[in-house]
Protein backbone atom coordinates (compact mmCIF):
# COMPACT_ATOMS: atom_id res chain seq x y z
CA UNK A 1 0.00 0.00 0.00
CA UNK A 2 2.44 2.70 0.78
CA UNK A 3 4.83 1.89 -2.73
CA UNK A 4 1.45 2.60 -4.43
CA UNK A 5 0.07 5.82 -2.41
CA UNK A 6 3.67 7.14 -3.11
CA UNK A 7 4.07 5.96 -7.18
CA UNK A 8 0.71 7.55 -7.17
CA UNK A 9 2.16 11.07 -5.64
CA UNK A 10 5.23 11.37 -8.16
CA UNK A 11 2.91 10.69 -10.79
CA UNK A 12 0.29 13.40 -9.53
CA UNK A 13 2.59 15.91 -8.85
CA UNK A 14 3.08 16.12 -12.83
CA UNK A 15 -0.72 16.37 -13.72
CA UNK A 16 -2.64 19.18 -13.71
CA UNK A 17 -3.98 19.84 -10.20
CA UNK A 18 -7.15 20.81 -8.72
CA UNK A 19 -7.77 23.77 -6.86
CA UNK A 20 -9.49 25.46 -3.51
CA UNK A 21 -12.22 27.52 -5.25
CA UNK A 22 -12.03 30.18 -2.72
CA UNK A 23 -8.87 31.46 -0.27
CA UNK A 24 -8.80 28.69 3.25
CA UNK A 25 -6.92 28.58 6.37
CA UNK A 26 -7.23 25.56 8.47
CA UNK A 27 -5.63 24.73 11.99
CA UNK A 28 -5.44 21.88 14.32
CA UNK A 29 -3.95 20.46 17.06
CA UNK A 30 -3.40 16.61 17.77
CA UNK A 31 -2.92 14.53 21.52
CA UNK A 32 -0.70 11.81 20.69
CA UNK A 33 -0.24 8.75 23.16
CA UNK A 34 2.74 6.94 21.77
CA UNK A 35 4.80 3.81 22.78
CA UNK A 36 8.79 4.80 21.90
CA UNK A 37 11.15 2.49 21.03
CA UNK A 38 15.01 2.64 19.49
CA UNK A 39 18.65 4.16 20.78
CA UNK A 40 21.31 6.82 20.15
CA UNK A 41 24.87 7.38 20.59
CA UNK A 42 28.01 8.12 19.33
CA UNK A 43 29.33 5.20 18.16
CA UNK A 44 26.86 2.50 15.69
CA UNK A 45 27.47 0.07 18.27
CA UNK A 46 28.17 1.81 21.58
CA UNK A 47 24.25 3.54 22.61
CA UNK A 48 21.63 3.18 25.31
CA UNK A 49 18.27 2.54 24.70
CA UNK A 50 15.39 4.81 24.87
CA UNK A 51 12.59 3.49 27.27
CA UNK A 52 9.71 1.75 26.37
CA UNK A 53 6.69 3.04 27.85
CA UNK A 54 3.98 5.20 26.62
CA UNK A 55 4.71 8.99 25.89
CA UNK A 56 2.62 11.85 24.92
CA UNK A 57 3.08 14.20 22.00
CA UNK A 58 1.60 17.26 20.77
CA UNK A 59 1.25 18.22 17.41
CA UNK A 60 0.12 21.89 16.03
CA UNK A 61 -0.49 22.60 12.28
CA UNK A 62 -1.79 25.34 10.01
CA UNK A 63 -2.32 25.24 6.36
CA UNK A 64 -2.98 27.71 3.39
CA UNK A 65 -5.28 26.76 1.15
CA UNK A 66 -5.92 29.14 -2.43
CA UNK A 67 -7.62 28.92 -5.82
CA UNK A 68 -4.17 30.23 -7.87
CA UNK A 69 -3.16 26.69 -10.50
CA UNK A 70 0.68 25.76 -10.16
CA UNK A 71 1.27 27.36 -6.95
CA UNK A 72 1.21 24.47 -4.42
CA UNK A 73 -0.57 25.07 -0.56
CA UNK A 74 1.47 25.53 2.10
CA UNK A 75 1.20 23.67 5.87
CA UNK A 76 3.32 23.98 8.61
CA UNK A 77 3.60 21.65 11.27
CA UNK A 78 5.47 21.79 14.89
CA UNK A 79 5.83 17.94 16.88
CA UNK A 80 7.48 18.18 19.97
CA UNK A 81 8.13 15.50 22.90
CA UNK A 82 10.85 14.29 24.83
CA UNK A 83 11.62 10.29 25.65
CA UNK A 84 13.86 8.72 28.59
CA UNK A 85 16.70 6.15 28.30
CA UNK A 86 18.01 4.36 30.24
CA UNK A 87 20.71 1.21 29.80
CA UNK A 88 24.35 -0.50 31.74
CA UNK A 89 26.42 -0.15 28.84
CA UNK A 90 28.94 -2.90 27.87
CA UNK A 91 31.47 -0.64 26.40
CA UNK A 92 32.66 2.26 26.39
CA UNK A 93 29.79 5.10 25.79
CA UNK A 94 30.77 8.67 24.49
CA UNK A 95 27.96 11.66 23.96
CA UNK A 96 29.31 14.52 23.30
CA UNK A 97 32.21 15.71 25.51
CA UNK A 98 31.92 12.88 28.26
CA UNK A 99 33.07 9.21 28.16
CA UNK A 100 31.56 7.01 29.80
CA UNK A 101 33.45 3.44 31.06
CA UNK A 102 31.98 -0.02 30.41
CA UNK A 103 29.54 -1.31 33.11
CA UNK A 104 27.81 2.52 33.77
CA UNK A 105 24.50 2.59 34.43
CA UNK A 106 23.48 5.69 32.34
CA UNK A 107 19.66 7.55 32.47
CA UNK A 108 19.11 9.68 29.41
CA UNK A 109 16.57 11.78 27.70
CA UNK A 110 16.08 12.91 23.89
CA UNK A 111 13.97 16.17 23.74
CA UNK A 112 13.08 16.53 20.13
CA UNK A 113 11.54 19.15 17.95
CA UNK A 114 10.41 18.53 14.68
CA UNK A 115 8.47 21.83 11.98
CA UNK A 116 7.55 20.06 8.49
CA UNK A 117 6.97 22.25 5.99
CA UNK A 118 4.68 20.74 3.47
CA UNK A 119 4.12 22.24 -0.13
CA UNK A 120 1.14 20.74 -1.63
CA UNK A 121 -1.12 20.05 -4.08
CA UNK A 122 -4.73 18.95 -4.49
CA UNK A 123 -4.84 16.62 -7.72
CA UNK A 124 -8.64 15.84 -7.12
CA UNK A 125 -10.99 17.16 -4.81
CA UNK A 126 -14.70 16.32 -4.86
CA UNK A 127 -17.48 16.32 -2.67
CA UNK A 128 -16.98 12.53 -1.85
CA UNK A 129 -13.26 11.64 -2.43
CA UNK A 130 -10.22 13.80 -2.42
CA UNK A 131 -6.23 12.97 -2.81
CA UNK A 132 -3.47 15.47 -2.17
CA UNK A 133 0.27 14.94 -3.14
CA UNK A 134 3.69 17.01 -2.65
CA UNK A 135 6.72 16.93 -0.86
CA UNK A 136 7.68 17.88 2.46
CA UNK A 137 11.00 18.78 4.44
CA UNK A 138 11.32 18.51 8.57
CA UNK A 139 13.69 20.28 9.86
CA UNK A 140 14.60 17.66 13.19
CA UNK A 141 16.45 19.18 16.14
CA UNK A 142 17.17 16.54 18.89
CA UNK A 143 19.08 17.68 22.38
CA UNK A 144 20.67 13.99 23.68
CA UNK A 145 21.68 13.89 27.11
CA UNK A 146 23.26 11.24 29.20
CA UNK A 147 24.31 10.84 32.76
CA UNK A 148 25.73 8.42 35.13
CA UNK A 149 23.20 7.12 37.80
CA UNK A 150 26.22 7.02 40.50
CA UNK A 151 27.75 10.29 39.62
CA UNK A 152 27.33 13.46 38.69
CA UNK A 153 29.15 13.26 35.18
CA UNK A 154 26.98 14.36 32.20
CA UNK A 155 27.59 14.26 28.46
CA UNK A 156 24.77 16.29 25.95
CA UNK A 157 24.48 16.57 22.64
CA UNK A 158 22.24 18.40 19.58
CA UNK A 159 21.70 17.68 16.02
CA UNK A 160 19.56 19.16 13.44
CA UNK A 161 19.14 18.25 10.30
CA UNK A 162 16.38 18.57 7.51
CA UNK A 163 14.69 15.62 5.88
CA UNK A 164 12.73 15.58 2.96
CA UNK A 165 9.90 13.37 2.26
CA UNK A 166 7.46 12.83 -0.27
CA UNK A 167 3.65 13.45 0.73
CA UNK A 168 0.10 11.74 -0.24
CA UNK A 169 -2.84 11.97 1.83
CA UNK A 170 -6.45 10.07 0.33
CA UNK A 171 -9.76 10.84 1.94
CA UNK A 172 -13.09 9.59 1.03
CA UNK A 173 -16.30 10.28 2.97
CA UNK A 174 -20.32 10.60 3.41
CA UNK A 175 -20.36 14.84 3.44
CA UNK A 176 -24.47 14.57 4.41
CA UNK A 177 -23.14 12.59 7.54
CA UNK A 178 -19.78 14.73 8.09
CA UNK A 179 -18.02 11.69 8.78
CA UNK A 180 -14.67 10.55 6.94
CA UNK A 181 -11.78 8.26 6.46
CA UNK A 182 -8.45 9.20 5.77
CA UNK A 183 -4.82 7.78 5.03
CA UNK A 184 -2.07 9.83 4.57
CA UNK A 185 2.23 8.82 4.34
CA UNK A 186 5.27 10.70 4.05
CA UNK A 187 8.12 8.94 3.25
CA UNK A 188 12.10 9.68 2.76
CA UNK A 189 15.50 8.20 2.96
CA UNK A 190 15.84 8.25 6.75
CA UNK A 191 12.25 9.16 7.76
CA UNK A 192 8.68 7.84 7.48
CA UNK A 193 5.10 9.30 9.00
CA UNK A 194 2.11 6.93 8.57
CA UNK A 195 -1.44 8.24 9.47
CA UNK A 196 -4.99 6.49 9.24
CA UNK A 197 -8.17 7.78 10.68
CA UNK A 198 -11.83 8.87 10.74
CA UNK A 199 -12.56 12.52 11.33
CA UNK A 200 -16.59 13.79 12.48
CA UNK A 201 -17.70 17.41 11.26
CA UNK A 202 -19.41 18.78 14.37
CA UNK A 203 -19.90 22.41 13.14
CA UNK A 204 -20.17 22.91 9.90
CA UNK A 205 -21.07 26.87 9.27
CA UNK A 206 -20.54 29.46 6.65
CA UNK A 207 -18.11 30.82 8.87
CA UNK A 208 -16.42 28.18 10.50
CA UNK A 209 -16.33 24.36 9.90
CA UNK A 210 -14.71 22.58 13.18
CA UNK A 211 -14.14 19.26 12.86
CA UNK A 212 -12.62 16.35 15.46
CA UNK A 213 -10.49 13.29 14.41
CA UNK A 214 -9.69 9.57 16.12
CA UNK A 215 -6.43 8.17 14.39
CA UNK A 216 -3.36 5.70 14.42
CA UNK A 217 0.25 7.26 13.87
CA UNK A 218 3.56 5.30 13.02
CA UNK A 219 6.80 7.63 13.22
CA UNK A 220 10.51 6.57 12.42
CA UNK A 221 13.42 8.69 11.81
CA UNK A 222 16.74 7.30 12.02
CA UNK A 223 20.32 8.76 12.14
CA UNK A 224 23.48 7.47 10.48
CA UNK A 225 26.19 9.66 11.80
CA UNK A 226 24.74 12.95 11.91
CA UNK A 227 26.47 15.49 13.73
CA UNK A 228 28.37 12.70 15.32
CA UNK A 229 25.26 11.00 16.39
CA UNK A 230 23.77 7.18 15.54
CA UNK A 231 20.17 7.25 16.83
CA UNK A 232 17.23 5.52 15.86
CA UNK A 233 13.15 6.54 16.95
CA UNK A 234 10.33 4.47 16.33
CA UNK A 235 7.00 5.61 17.90
CA UNK A 236 3.26 4.19 17.35
CA UNK A 237 -0.29 4.42 18.78
CA UNK A 238 -3.56 5.96 18.89
CA UNK A 239 -4.20 10.54 18.94
CA UNK A 240 -7.16 12.67 18.70
CA UNK A 241 -7.37 15.49 17.05
CA UNK A 242 -9.54 18.92 16.16
CA UNK A 243 -9.50 20.82 13.39
CA UNK A 244 -10.83 24.11 12.65
CA UNK A 245 -11.25 25.53 8.88
CA UNK A 246 -12.31 29.10 7.94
Amino acid sequence: MKNLIMTTAFIALFLPSAKADVLGVKAGYQHWKSEVSGYFGEGADSTITNDGRDNTFGKFYIAFEHPMPLIPNVELALTQHDVSASDSITSTYVLGDQTFPVATDLVGRSDTSSVDILLYYEVFDSSIVNLDVGVNAMYYSVDYIASDVASSLTGENTVSTIIPMLYARAESGLPLLGISGYVSLMSGSDAEKIDAGVSYKFIDSAIIDMTMSFGYRESSVTLDDVDDIFAMSEYDGIYLGIQFDI
